[in-house]
């Protein structure tokens, strides 16, 4: 069983670093940053992704190899920064950085408290996620 995950996520992995803009980010920052940033590659948020997945895959891998439910919800938990931060965080960031938008207006206030709350929200999945971690090491 352990095989057909592994199998899986290495195509998973291969599409990703292959066919999605994502994979030749990290391909562009890792043969040169300045460079990726030249052509444009936001490469601190990129990096950030790349440990977000990182964290997912290696606390999924320990799960696999009989570490516990503990590694599996701290994968979701770490898997699920990714995915909450573009479907939650960037639709406010967007209408927050609208060029039209009047700063001192209380829907921006509005906004800026839900931008809060969410990043919270982010905060909170990443802290539990890494203690899940540190607790699974320590009863290893």
């Amino acid at each position: 069983m352990q095989c057909l995950w592994a199998l899986g996520l290495t195509v998973c992995l291969w599409f990703v670093l292959n066919r999605r803009r994502f994979g030749e980010h990290l391909l562009f920052i890792g043969d040169n940053v300045k460079v990726a940033e030249i052509v444009g590659v936001n490469t601190k948020r990129e990096k950030t992704r790349a440990f977000a997945v990182m964290g997912f895959l290696a606390a999924f891998g320990v799960w696999l190899l009989g570490g516990g439910v503990i590694w599996l919800a701290a994968s979701i938990l770490i898997g699920a920064v990714v995915p909450f931060t573009f479907l939650g965080i960037m639709p406010t960031n967007h209408k927050l950085l609208a060029p039209d938008r009047d700063r001192a207006s209380p829907e921006t206030r509005t906004l800026l408290q839900k931008w809060g709350w969410l990043h919270g929200v982010r905060t909170a999945l990443s802290i539990i996620a890494t203690a899940l971690m540190l607790w699974g090491l320590h009863g290893v």
